[in-house]
């Protein structure tokens, strides 16, 4: 009868010991899950910046050539401003050593008795 009430407590202590057991398994296992959760959430949020500042890079890449588009237009019409200043100078430049070459025939005239009379 002793054995009995022996193996009855043995059985008893057992089942407690498992019960201990497997309940701090439950509780770390519910652990290891709120941690997992917690990690997807932090990804998710990391995905979510990621997401938003690919989207932020991408208005400023095409802010960026929008204004390099607008730079070579620039550029080009500032070379055609210059070549046409460069023409209009150059014009200027025929057009007054004309009036000078024409200017000195005619003082050269005034100052010439006989053309004067003529």
């Amino acid at each position: 009868m002793n054995g009995a009430i022996l193996l009855i407590i043995g059985l008893g202590i057992g089942i407690g010991i498992g019960l201990v057991i497997g309940a701090l398994r439950i509780n770390a296992e519910r652990g290891k899950v709120a941690l997992l959760e917690k990690q997807i959430e932090e990804f998710r949020a990391e995905e979510n910046r990621l997401t938003s500042l690919n989207e932020q890079l991408k208005a400023v890449t095409s802010g960026m050539s929008a204004l390099s588009t607008q730079a070579q237009e620039a550029e080009l019409k500032r070379t055609r401003a210059e070549g046409e200043i460069r023409t209009q100078i150059e014009n200027m430049k025929l057009g007054n050593e004309n009036l000078l070459r024409e200017t000195t025939k005619l003082a050269g005239a005034l100052s010439n008795s006989q053309t004067r009379g003529k």
